[in-house]
């Protein structure tokens, strides 16, 4: 399963290396416990940037901020100073858009431990590489089949919010916000 997270990239505040080891029924993804018993599905999500969204946002705004440029200069020729104001906001607004632009462009591709239990699905982890969260995958689809199953294995975790925020039940419901 693939998805894009939103055009102002990702919001990753760190990494920490965690453990995921499966031991006597238990699957611990860090400080997290998940029984065995109550997984129903597990699987790998890679999760892109919105770089063709951010390209075509960044051509969009790039031309509002020509026309109302110029619109500007066109409006304020007979006052030198009011015209370079113009010309310097508009470079600075150019400035933040080609920032934004570049920070979804170099943005990497995240790949997720989405962990099902009856009732929810658990974001459990995010990497870079698609390797070990498959390998991940591989493992504890193994040890649901196999109460005698144990592992252990340290894996780098990406820290933040990756895609949208998604809360539908509970207090604080919010519905989707995009990220």
């Amino acid at each position: 399963m693939r998805y894009e997270h939103g055009t102002g990239g990702s919001v990753i505040a760190g990494q920490e290396v965690i453990e995921v080891r499966v031991a006597r029924r238990m699957l611990w993804v860090g400080a997290d416990a998940f029984p065995v018993t109550n997984i129903t599905r597990v699987s790998a999500l890679s999760s892109t940037p919105a770089r063709r969204a951010a390209v075509w946002a960044f051509a969009r705004s790039v031309i509002l901020l020509a026309l109302v440029t110029a619109g500007g200069v066109a409006m304020y020729r007979d006052m030198p100073t009011a015209e370079s104001a113009v010309g310097i906001a508009a470079a600075i607004i150019a400035a933040i858009l080609v920032a934004r632009l570049v920070s979804v462009l170099r943005d990497k591709t995240y790949y997720i431990l989405l962990i099902e239990t009856g009732g929810a699905a658990h974001h459990a982890l995010a990497s870079v590489d698609i390797a070990e969260v498959q390998d991940l995958v591989a493992r504890i689809t193994d040890a649901i089949d196999d109460p005698k199953a144990s592992f252990a294995i340290r894996i780098e975790n990406h820290i933040g919010q990756i895609g949208d925020t998604i809360n539908v039940a509970g207090t604080g419901n919010r519905g989707k916000v995009v990220g």
